[in-house]
This record gives structure tokens, C-alpha cells and sequence, in this order.
């Protein structure tokens, strides 16, 4: 029933149109295409997607957008026009088409071999089947057929009243080859994804499985390939007919069949890419184009994949989306950081987004909640992945990747948002996320450096602060947060711990501070440190723009991290160092802070030791004279292969 409503539409559509001045048709189209581009967002994210693989930097996404929607003005134009095509005639079709190269088809006449012409889905192409059978070309095309028969029937009835013929694809290449030898053309669109039986040739310097039935039909039968292009300009055509494909000049050469069916579908890609160059808004965008990829290789070392970065403004939630980027060196990367407008979108955001997202509102609602700086940074950039990390930001992930259909990667829990609603979430098991599909469940948070890092950042930190010794002790010591502080009792206790440690070892002392470190804890640190001449090395982030850590990490034997940033003790797990945590004082003991868990689970992997302050040198103490030999935490790496599995088929 629905089929035959759809018939009974199209045909009184054409009816109506048939009866409208030609220009009016035209505009009618453009306009009706453009409100399709903004009501299908599925189609619409696709040519963006293509045309972002296509030009790359070479246009911006204002051009981009503008191009998609042309195309689908092109589109409606196009579907219009064939439903003109019963008031068509020699006279008519001459007044709003001119041809240029249509000696190469007289040629390919004389010669008695008919011929192929291979073309694609661009301008008007079905008006240029329409102008050859009105010429007295014998034309026989080759079309998918549509799913209701009534309509296929129809459309086939418009494209006979011009005296072509059309063939089903899938039909008996004999019929094809019968054709031919009458002397007749064959017209088959040659852009679209043949899939897995395809021959992969480069269109737009990717690879794309392309059918090779032109080029083997033009083989056995010794038919010239004629390529042939129909340009929209305005209200006219032109039409735009090659000289045949070279594919004699590759037999003379000993070339094999698979490489002169490869090289001829590369050669039609190459001429079809430079139309596509001029008329970016007249090839079908929406295809999906590279749908089919070989079978490619784990190997991302070189593969440009736009990555984009979401960041809160917090360091440790920024590293662990560039620890996951680090294992894509060729990427394309940009970091956005997003700033809400105020604290009601970022507590309601999560809320409004699914009633939003149905209703199609998506870039509404970013624009409404995001700063304008955050807004035009986001849409300046077509990423094929998002990631980010912390709660805050896994809506914005979610909304702007259902938006350009990029892959949506979140580190934490998601807030209160559905985990199946990502493409991959990785989260430390503390969070206790359900074990399903897109889930890893890491051990702790993915980090940015790596073991060749460290060794590089040891060098750096020498060679600028001059350090002396070849023995050392890293503290990297964080603050108060919502769960820890140390008190003065505690840091007292661990200064002599540590004054300890060093002069019983022989260690030079390595201390950097966080950003969440008190001034107090600071200034009593520089007090009861100053005289100790076993430090090297006292940098605090509020008087050195410079980063310590890695470096710190890099050259100590032994390194002290105290137990309220999981992200901090995850990086010095990660250095496979002997790390030592050191237990701080709780702000309240009711609330168990979820990241206590994990670092009990580290310990009893042997990651890392446990210690208080009253302890701390019987701890370090024991790890030296028992030969303890930590493990490098290399959750990092699962997570980035996770990530490569996900991506492989981009």
C-alpha cells in the first residue's frame, strides 16, 4: 500500500511539474532540497563526513556545509528534471544543453565497436542518457532498481520515451555484450561502493572499492570506455564527453588484465576527481562512498586520523585523554576547552539532551550552553574521534558526535548518562561500570607518558636545574581536595621520614608540589627543608611554569606519591619505578573516596607499597633491601588497543 501511495505521489508530482516553466521547476527543486538537507541529519552528517575526507583543510567547515546542502539542491533538482523528461524533445533539449567532445562518440560509431560511457553520479546525469537517446545514440543503461516496483516502472517509462533501455544491474553480461556488438553505447555509473568484490583504486587519496565490470566488459569486447560528464550551470547543461581511456596502450605493454582494470578505473577516478574539484555541489555526497575498506593494519603510525580532545581545564582529566591520543602519532588532534555559560547548563544539560537530540535540536542546545570561544572551536573541526574525560564533559562528547558522526570515547563514568550510548568508555574499575561490549575496565587512568618519556624528561630536568648525585628520591606531593588534606602534624612526620630515608641511603632529594598543595604546606616544606642539603631539586607549580614529573620520575629510584590524585599515582605506576603511596588525612571517614579501591588493587598486584607517615622510611627501607621489583602499570596501552579496534575500519 505504502509503494503504491508513493507512485500515485511521484506521478502527480511529475503531472504538476509538467506544467511549470522549466526555471520555476529548477528553483522549486533547489528549494525543497535545501529544507531536506537541514531535516535529514543522518544523510547530511555522511557528505559532511565525506567532503571533511575529501578536501581536508583545503576548505573550512562554513564551505563544507555549503557545499552538502548544494548537493542536495542539486539532488532535487535533478529528481525534478526526470520528471520532466516526457516533454522532452530534440528541439526543446537544445536550447538548455551544448556538448563539448561529442566527436568521441561519432568516433567510437564509425568504428563499429559501440562503446562505453562510464559515468557518475553528477550534475544531471540522468539528462545526459536523455540527450544521447535523443540524438539517435543507441543508449542501453544499466540502473539499480528501486524498491517499489510501481515507481522503477515509471522512472524506466520516462527514460524509454527518450529511446533508451534500461537495464537491471546484476543482468547477464552476455545481454551487455550482445549490446555492444550492435554497435550500441552502454551508459554505467562508475563512482559507487562495489564492496568486498570491488578493486580498491585511490579517489580523494583514499581507497575506495570501485566495480570493475566497465573495464572487463570494454576487455572482451574491445569497446572504447568514453568517459563523459554533464555539468550544471544555472538553468543549462553542458555536457562534457572525454577521449576514451588508454586501456590499448597498457595491452601493448604487456600489462596483466587485473593491472589494465586497475588502471583504467584509476584513470576515470582521476578525471572524475577534477570535475569534483570545479562542481564540489554536484556530485552525490551523501553515498557512502568509502564504505568499503581493505582490510587494514593495527598499524596507526601513519594513518591521519582528526582527533578531537574535550577538556575541562583539569590537568589530570586532559592527560588521560592524551595518553589515548599518544598512541596515534599521525593524528590530527585539536583541544577544545569547553566553558559553559553558567552552572545550570552544566547540571541540566545531561537532562535536556535525549528530548533535544529527538527533536533534532542538537546544535541548539551546544549553542546555548557553551561560551561563544568553546562553540567555535568545536564547529571549526570535523573529528573523526572525540575524546574526554570527567562526567562534565560526556554529554557535549555524546551531542557533538551524534552531530558529525565521529566516534564518541569517554574516560570516567559518564555521569548519570547511559554508558551503550558511547562508542567506547574507559573507566577505572572503581567505578564499577556494567561489564558490556563498549566498556574496559582499567585498573587506573590512562597516562601520556611512556618508558622512552621518561628516560627523555630525566635528561631535560638534569641538564636544565644542573642536579648533582646518581642516586635519588621523588616526592611528588599533591593537596587538599574534597576528601584529603595534610595536616601539619603529618607533613612534620614525613619530612623526618624522608631527611631519614635519604641520609640512610644516600639519596638526593626530588620535590615537586601540585596546584592544590596549601601555601602553608609550602611554606613549611621551604622551612624545613632549606638547610637540607640533600635537596636537589623544590619546584612548585605556582613559581615554575615548568613540569617536573615526568622528569622526577624518570631519574628516582624510589618515588613517594601521596594517595589523594589516583591520576598522579597512575603516572608513576605507569614509570615502573618503586612507587610508594603515601596515606594523607581524611576530611571525613563516613564517605570512602571510590579511588582507595583502586589503589588497594595496585598494591596487591604489586604496583606499589602502602605507607604512612609514621612508616614511611621502614617502607622505602624494606622495598630497597628486599630487591623489590615493581611492575610497569601498562593500562595505557590496553586502552589504546581498544581504541585501535574500534577504529580500524575508518
Amino acid at each position: 500500500m505504502l509503494g503504491y501511495l508513493e507512485y500515485l505521489t511521484v506521478k502527480f508530482l511529475g503531472c504538476l511539474l509538467r506544467n511549470l516553466p522549466q526555471k520555476a521547476v529548477i528553483y522549486l527543486g533547489g528549494i525543497i532540497g535545501s529544507v531536506i538537507y537541514y531535516l535529514d541529519r543522518k544523510h547530511r552528517n555522511i557528505s559532511l563526513r565525506n567532503l571533511k575526507a575529501a578536501f581536508g583543510s583545503a576548505k573550512n567547515m562554513l564551505e563544507l556545509k555549503k557545499i552538502a546542502r548544494c548537493s542536495y539542491m542539486n539532488l532535487c533538482q535533478t529528481f525534478f528534471e526526470v520528471l520532466l523528461f516526457p516533454r522532452l524533445n530534440v528541439e526543446l533539449i537544445d536550447r538548455f544543453i551544448t556538448v563539448e567532445g561529442r566527436k568521441h562518440l561519432d568516433d567510437a560509431c564509425a568504428q563499429g565497436r559501440g562503446g562505453i560511457l562510464l559515468t557518475a553520479h553528477f550534475g544531471n546525469w540522468e539528462l545526459s542518457a536523455v540527450w544521447a537517446g535523443l540524438k539517435g545514440y543507441p543508449l542501453r543503461v544499466l540502473a539499480r532498481e528501486q524498491r517499489q516496483s510501481r515507481l522503477n516502472a515509471l522512472l524506466n517509462q520516462y527514460r524509454a520515451g527518450s529511446g533508451i533501455k534500461v537495464y537491471a544491474k546484476g543482468m547477464a553480461i552476455r545481454d551487455l555484450m550482445g549490446a555492444i556488438r550492435r554497435n550500441e553505447f552502454v551508459g554505467v555509473l562508475g563512482d559507487q561502493d562495489a564492496g568486498r568484490r570491488g578493486i580498491f583504486i585511490n579517489f580523494f587519496r583514499r581507497p575506495a572499492s570501485t566495480h570493475p565490470g566497465p573495464i572487463l566488459l570494454a576487455l572482451r569486447t574491445g569497446a572504447p570506455v568514453i568517459p563523459c560528464f554533464i555539468v550544471r550551470s544555472g538553468f543549462k547543461h553542458k555536457i562534457y564527453i572525454s577521449p576514451p581511456l588508454r586501456l590499448e596502450s597498457r595491452q601493448a605493454g604487456g600489462s596483466s588484465a587485473q593491472e589494465i582494470v586497475k588502471g583504467g578505473l584509476q584513470e576515470f577516478s582521476r578525471i572524475l576527481e577534477s570535475y569534483i574539484w570545479l562542481h564540489p555541489e554536484q556530485w552525490l555526497w551523501l553515498h557512502r562512498r568509502w564504505k568499503t575498506q581493505p582490510v587494514k593494519e593495527r598499524d596507526f603510525a601513519a594513518r591521519k586520523i582528526r582527533i578531537m580532545i574535550l577538556s575541562d581545564g583539569k590537568a589530570g582529566h586532559l592527560s588521560q585523554s592524551r595518553g589515548i591520543v599518544r598512541g596515534f602519532p599521525a593524528a590530527e588532534v585539536l583541544e577544545v576547552k569547553i566553558d559553559f555559560r553558567n552552572k545550570f547548563w552544566k547540571i541540566f544539560m545531561p537532562l535536556l539532551a535525549p528530548a533535544l537530540k529527538r527533536l533534532n535540536l542538537i546544535k541548539y542546545l551546544l549553542k546555548k550552553a557553551l561560551r561563544r570561544d568553546s562553540f567555535g572551536k568545536l564547529n571549526s573541526f570535523f573529528p573523526q574521534v572525540i575524546i574526554s574525560a570527567g562526567s562534565s564533559l560526556a554529554v557535549c562528547n555524546l551531542l557533538f558526535g551524534k552531530q558529525t558522526g565521529a566516534k564518541t570515547i569517554v574516560c570516567m563514568r559518564p555521569g548519570i548518562l547511559d554508558v551503550k550510548l558511547f562508542d567506547l568508555v574507559i573507566a577505572p574499575q572503581h567505578d564499577h561500570l556494567p561489564i558490556v561490549k563498549n566498556v574496559l575496565n582499567t585498573l587506573a587512568s590512562p597516562q601520556p607518558l611512556r618508558g622512552e618519556d621518561f628516560k627523555r624528561l630525566s635528561q631535560i630536568l638534569e641538564s636544565k636545574f644542573s642536579l648533582k648525585g646518581d642516586k635519588f628520591l621523588g616526592l611528588l606531593l599533591g593537596g587538599e581536595n574534597p576528601h584529603f588534606f595534610i595536616s601539619e602534624n603529618t607533613l612534620r612526620k614525613m619530612i623526618e621520614e624522608i631527611k631519614k630515608i635519604c641520609q640512610a641511603h644516600g639519596f638526593m632529594l626530588l620535590l615537586t608540589t601540585s596546584r592544590r598543595t596549601p601555601i602553608h604546606i609550602e611554606q613549611q616544606l621551604k622551612s624545613n627543608l632549606k638547610d637540607f642539603s640533600n635537596l636537589q631539586l623544590f619546584i612548585s607549580p605556582r613559581e615554575e611554569s615548568f613540569n617536573p614529573t615526568g622528569g622526577i620520575l624518570g631519574l628516582s629510584e624510589v618515588v613517594i606519591v601521596t594517595e589523594d590524585s589516583i591520576s598522579m599515582i597512575a603516572e608513576a605506576a605507569g614509570s615502573g619505578k618503586k612507587v610508594v603511596v603515601l596515606q594523607i588525612d581524611r576530611k571525613s571517614r563516613k564517605k570512602t573516596p571510590r579511588h582507595l579501591e583502586t589503589i588497594q588493587k595496585l598494591a596487591q598486584k604489586g604496583y606499589l607499597r602502602l605507607a604512612e607517615a609514621d612508616n614511611l622510611g621502614q617502607v622505602v627501607s624494606q622495598i630497597i633491601t628486599e630487591r623489590f621489583t615493581p611492575k610497569a602499570l601498562n593500562d595505557t596501552e590496553k586502552a589504546i588497543e581498544r581504541v585501535k579496534d574500534l577504529l580500524v575500519a575508518l
